[in-house]
């Protein structure tokens, strides 16, 4: 939707009275002998400025949109999927309410990077973990037949993320282009970053913590949801209809 031009000059210019607002405040504190950050006044939760009702969704709301017990059977992997989407809109405020500079920018779009990545990655191996689960006998022994089954699914364990961009891909359940997923696969080398004492790089200087891989991830989530909503209804289908077990 086409945001109309008189709404967008308002906001702005709201937006600019809260930004001084904020930097006066800041000002005031310092003024009067508070050596912020070290020194701060303390603040009771319902004193503190409140993130605006409605921008972070509720988890009802997540497991409703990406209709997630429909995708994954395990209810903590659903759980914390949304509350990682949750945490998603969080870094979307911030993205989109604040200027913010120095190597402080590249780190904040790596930790959204970050949370968006291990979405997507958590929503690919719980569909395996759903699907080798039906494989499973009363006793939790896998199926005699899976060796030749194409229906057949290992532990998620036993896939690197690329085997599972792989695997998934090979039984119709993603329909990702493989330029995507070499893509979504240099995003995961970012994500593996979380070590700091392993990075082997100064992060302010790496240009690929920025606003278009954030985008790039969050149009792949969006994409995603829609894909394996279509295809994993019709492979347990036709699952449905040739499994031998």
């Amino acid at each position: 939707m086409e945001v109309p031009s008189f709404i967008r000059v308002k906001f702005k210019e709201r937006l600019k009275t809260i930004s001084k607002e904020l930097s006066d405040l800041e000002n005031f504190l310092r003024e009067n002998g508070v050596n912020v950050p070290e020194e701060n006044i303390t603040l009771r939760p319902y004193e503190k400025i409140w993130i605006p009702s409605g921008y972070i969704r509720t988890v009802s709301y997540y497991t409703e949109k990406y209709k997630l017990y429909k995708l994954i059977e395990d209810e903590i992997i659903v759980k914390n999927i949304a509350y990682s989407l949750q945490t998603s809109d969080f870094f979307n405020y911030i993205l989109n309410r604040f200027r913010i500079e120095l190597s402080v920018k590249k780190v904040f779009y790596k930790y959204a990077i970050i949370n968006i990545f291990s979405i997507i990655e958590a929503i690919l191996y719980g569909i395996v973990k759903k699907c080798h689960s039906f494989c499973i006998d009363k006793n939790g022994k896998v199926c005699k037949k899976s060796t030749r089954c194409q229906f057949y699914l290992k532990k998620p364990n036993k896939y690197s993320f690329r085997n599972l961009l792989e695997v998934l891909s090979s039984k119709n359940l993603l329909k990702m282009p493989p330029r995507i997923q070499d893509k979504v696969l240099k995003m995961k080398e970012l994500r593996d970053n979380i070590h700091l004492w392993d990075v082997k790089y100064k992060e302010y200087f790496n240009k690929e913590y920025e606003l278009k891989n954030y985008n790039f991830l969050v149009k792949c989530l969006q994409v995603l949801k829609e894909d394996l909503n279509d295809s994993l209804p019709k492979f347990e289908e036709k699952r449905k209809k040739f499994c031998k077990k």
